[in-house]
C-alpha cells in the first residue's frame, strides 16, 4: 500500500459546499479517475482517505489537506492530474507527494490553521486598537448549546494588514478545540466581510 498526501483548493465555485458533500465529491471523481484506492472491509466498504480539518462553510482555501491510500504504486503527478481531470471546478489538487502509510492521520497532527480576510472598513486605526484589544484579553466567551467556553486560548495571533484591508488571524484547530474566524470578526465589529480564505495548515 501507498500513502499520498493532497493539498488542494476550496474556491469560490464551492465554498457552500459541506465537508460531507466535499467527500462525496472527491469519492466520485476518484472513482471516475480509475484510481486504486483501498477500501475498508465490512458491510460498507467506505475508501481509505484521510482529511483534514473541516471547513466552516462560505469560506474558501488553497491549503486543504487529505491522505489516500492506493493500492500498489502511483506517481503523484499521475493522480494529480487524473483526479484534476474529474474534480468539479473549484476543487483543484496543488501539490501531491508521498505520505507514510504508518504515520498519522492529518486530523490528529494538524493544530493551527490560518485564515485571510478581506474587509471593507472605515476606520483602519479603530480596527487595529480593536484587535489589540482582543489580543490583551484573557478570556474569549463562546456560548453554544448553552455552554459557554474561552477560547481565548485557541487565538494564537491577529493582525491588521492594509492596502487593500485585511484580518489575518491564526487560531487553534483540531483535538484542543476550534477557533472559527466568525467567531473573532463578531468580537472585531464594524466591517464588512468580503471573502475569508484559509491560507495554511500546519502543526505547532
Amino acid at each position: 500500500m501507498q500513502r499520498i498526501r493532497i493539498k488542494f483548493t476550496k474556491g469560490p465555485e464551492v465554498k457552500f459546499i459541506s465537508h460531507l458533500d466535499m467527500i462525496r465529491c472527491f469519492e466520485r471523481s476518484i472513482r471516475r479517475a480509475d484510481i486504486p484506492i483501498t477500501y475498508s472491509s465490512g458491510f460498507n466498504p467506505r475508501p481509505h482517505i484521510s482529511w483534514g480539518t473541516p471547513l466552516q462553510l462560505g469560506i474558501e482555501s488553497d491549503c486543504e489537506l487529505a491522505d489516500l491510500d492506493i493500492e500498489g504504486w502511483l506517481k503523484p503527478n499521475a493522480l494529480m492530474e487524473a483526479l484534476n481531470a474529474a474534480l468539479p471546478k473549484g476543487f483543484r489538487i496543488l501539490e501531491a507527494t508521498i505520505g507514510d502509510p504508518k504515520g498519522r492521520s492529518i486530523d490528529s497532527l494538524i493544530n493551527r490553521a490560518q485564515y485571510l480576510v478581506d474587509v471593507d472598513a472605515e476606520d483602519i486605526e479603530s480596527l487595529k486598537d480593536r484587535a489589540e484589544n482582543i489580543l490583551k484579553r484573557e478570556t474569549i466567551e463562546v456560548i453554544k448549546d448553552a455552554k459557554v467556553t474561552n477560547k481565548r486560548p485557541l487565538l494564537h495571533g491577529l493582525t491588521i494588514k492594509e492596502g487593500p484591508v485585511q484580518i489575518m488571524i491564526l487560531s487553534e484547530v483540531g483535538q484542543r478545540g476550534t477557533l472559527k474566524p466568525k467567531e473573532i470578526l463578531d468580537l472585531l465589529g464594524g466591517v464588512k466581510v468580503k471573502k475569508i480564505k484559509r491560507t495554511a495548515l500546519f502543526v505547532a
